[in-house]
């Protein structure tokens, strides 16, 4: 799996910082593993997997919710540069929230690959 930018409310780090403080970042998936991806995604997210860190940033949402899940936790998982070829490990899920596109969340593991 490569790291993309490919989507336009990307910061220079190449995620998309999420209110809830967790990132939204773009995985263009490697020949074979198309099946980590569904319709939603090719339609919504380019075709690509997403993945979430969470609490990698500032909350910025007024609901209590995730400032209460990330109280005293440190992300230790760091983000690679786009175009990274990695290996990342976490929960694979349908985030019924936006759709149901699959991502990987939460992450707790990437590995750049060499």
């Amino acid at each position: 799996m490569y790291v993309t930018a490919t989507e336009k409310q990307h910061q220079k780090d190449g995620v998309r910082h999420e209110p809830d403080g967790d990132t939204h970042g773009w995985l263009k998936l490697d020949p074979g593993q198309e099946k980590f991806v569904n319709d939603v995604n090719k339609r919504d997210e380019q075709g690509n997997l997403i993945f979430e860190i969470v609490c990698k940033y500032p909350i910025q949402q007024k609901e209590q919710a995730a400032k209460a899940a990330c109280r005293g936790f440190k992300n230790a998982v760091k983000l690679p540069p786009v175009g990274s070829h990695v290996a990342i490990t976490g929960t694979w899920v349908s985030d019924q929230d936006h759709g149901g596109w699959l991502e990987i969340h939460p992450v707790t593991s990437i590995v750049v690959k060499k």
